[in-house]
């Protein structure tokens, strides 16, 4: 992650729950892998029973062990091989079922956010985020700004490996992310801390965490606040991907601000400009893509 790698407002409440039932999946929506048929548990149990008296032997006499591998390997049979390729393949289609499971999550958030008009990602903004996180992979991600749990699953989803931190006040987004994200299946890799982000940042820096990327798209005025703090937690070459930054073309003056946003465009200007300068930033762009992105890596 050392070289450049590159191409919402606030939430009034989450009520409408039976509505987010929908995300429900048929098979149609998705070709999920068939489970296992008994002589499939069987030959499993046979394989993993096998592998254990193996592991016996190895620890009885490692040496051992170790030529019989050898031997193993050069007397093994296309049988063998083939058993071994079909056992690859099953993990690979696990993987493509669970793929394919997670984009059918994603339209059905979308279709969600549209009828209910909840501000989520725009398209191409979540494309640019899909392309950053499968090129990059983190082992690590923090997301200030859950909402019902879009983003965080296309992070997750595109990252198999990651494990994500994210951020969301409001209790009804918290249940609704929490669904969404067990029906994509990446629930077990994610921590939802039900809290401010202005008070949960600062607790995770003073508990030294480091991320390798960091989503921020929470509220618009406290980016300025928060961007130390973002630093801070950043792992060096990690890299900060901040949404909204041009909020409505006011930042650039393309439109003219009204009165109500003038503070928040005030700081998103302030933040801009601390993150160009900030020593320990590099490769710092705005890109004008929909509501405006922010990209940056750790030095």
């Amino acid at each position: 992650m050392q070289n450049k790698a590159w191409e919402n407002e606030e939430f009034s409440g989450f009520n409408d729950l039976d509505s987010f039932d929908a995300l429900d999946i048929t098979e149609e929506e998705t070709e999920t892998v068939n489970e296992p048929t008994p002589t499939q548990t069987k030959e499993h149990h046979a394989n993993k029973t096998q592998t254990q008296d193996v592991n016996v032997e190895q620890g009885a006499n490692p040496n051992k062990h170790t030529h019989a591998n050898k031997h193993a390997s050069a007397s093994q049979t296309p049988q063998d091989l083939t058993l071994s390729k079909d056992m690859l393949g099953k993990r690979v289609m696990g993987y493509i079922d669970n793929e394919k499971q997670a984009e059918a999550v994603l339209k059905k958030l979308e279709k969600y956010a549209s009828e209910q008009f909840v501000p989520i990602l725009r398209t191409g903004t979540a494309r640019l985020l899909k392309q950053m996180v499968r090129k990059v992979q983190p082992a690590s991600a923090l997301e200030i700004g859950t909402a019902i749990g879009y983003s965080g699953t296309i992070i997750l989803s595109n990252s198999p490996s990651c494990e994500l931190v994210t951020i969301e006040l409001d209790p009804g987004a918290v249940k609704m992310a929490s669904k969404a994200f067990a029906k994509a299946r990446v629930d077990e890799r994610v921590t939802i801390l039900e809290e401010d982000c202005m008070v949960a940042v600062p607790e995770l820096e003073k508990a030294g965490m480091g991320f390798d990327f960091i989503f921020l798209d929470g509220p618009k005025g406290q980016y300025i606040r928060l961007l130390p703090h973002l630093v801070a937690l950043l792992n060096k070459g990690g890299i900060l991907f901040a949404d909204n930054v041009l909020f409505r073309g006011y930042v650039t003056g393309k439109e003219p601000t009204p009165k109500r946003f003038k503070t928040i465009v005030k700081r998103m200007q302030e933040f801009l400009a601390k993150a160009k300068q900030h020593p320990q930033l590099i490769n710092v762009e705005i890109m004008e893509i929909e509501d405006g992105v922010l990209l940056a890596n750790k030095v």
